[in-house]
């Protein structure tokens, strides 16, 4: 793991140095609390160039940059970038698929009684049923509930249509997708887009299976990234409602242009240190 996590570290900066600079689209996303003690907002700014990749880079309510997500588009592969660390996890596809199968061999053994004899094995492999189960289920719930509606509107230049997401018959949040046709590259700025949403998902899951505490055991829906494939579109904004229907968070585009920057953009700083293992940043 070691040996091939390098190699890919290596291969990835050499590629993606070499490239030649490009015109990227930018995304501001800001994210607002609105309840009664609302503090500043958070942003995401998101640089998107096609047929190379996308980054969302987050930032505190101070002005800090936090981390990075970079979905790099010809590795299928997502990087994690800690900048409060100085140190960058990366997920590839063929990792992810070679782990999600040996985690599915382990747990269909344990549904058919094969538990370890060890005690803290045994406890490990009931923790890790458990997150997966109550992860699934989750998603599940979610996606049953989702409800397009005849709404139309204009965010940020987009035509987007609104989508309800109920909970116990009460208006939970709704999201507003569009298919980013004004761009007139929708296809493949859309196609990033999922992309990134695929990978992320992925990881997620990983995350929740492996963690203890709340973020084993925390709902999906609440970064903006999950909602791309459960809407099967780009959110360009999404409104949560309290138990009351009161509105309490929004997270909208903000802001949309078009830039040069360099493709090295999309590769985590040399000087940073390649963890061997990681999760996504919380």
């Amino acid at each position: 793991m070691r040996t091939a996590s390098r190699r890919i570290a290596t291969a990835c900066a050499g590629l993606l140095l070499q490239s030649a600079l490009g015109s990227a689209l930018t995304f501001t996303l800001v994210d607002v609390e609105l309840s009664g003690n609302a503090r500043d907002p958070v942003t995401e700014s998101i640089v998107l160039l096609e047929g190379v990749g996308l980054k969302v880079s987050h930032t505190r309510r101070d002005g800090s940059l936090t981390f990075d997500f970079i979905y790099q588009q010809d590795e299928d592969r997502l990087v994690l970038v800690n900048h409060s660390m100085r140190s960058f996890t990366m997920f590839d596809r063929a990792w992810i698929d070679t782990f999600n199968a040996e985690v599915q061999s382990i747990l269909a053994d344990y549904e058919n009684g094969v538990v370890p004899r060890n005690g803290k094995a045994k406890r490990e492999l009931k923790r890790l049923h458990a997150n997966w189960e109550k992860r699934k289920k989750a998603e599940q719930k979610d996606a049953s509930l989702i409800r397009e509606t005849d709404e139309v509107k204009t965010v940020s230049d987009l035509r987007a249509r609104r989508y309800i997401q109920l909970e116990r018959n009460a208006l939970k949040k709704d999201v507003w997708i569009s298919d980013l046709e004004e761009l007139n590259r929708e296809e493949d700025v859309v196609r990033l887009f999922r992309g990134l949403a695929s990978i992320y998902r992925d990881v997620l899951e990983i995350n929740a299976m492996v963690s203890n505490g709340n973020r084993a055991t925390s709902v999906p829906g609440s970064s903006w990234i999950e909602h791309i494939e459960a809407f099967d579109g780009v959110p360009v904004q999404i409104n949560f409602f309290n138990s009351r229907g009161i509105p309490i968070r929004r997270i909208a585009i903000d802001s949309l242009k078009e830039i040069d920057v360099e493709a090295s953009e999309f590769a985590p700083p040399n000087h940073y240190s390649n963890e061997e293992s990681g999760l996504a940043p919380q």
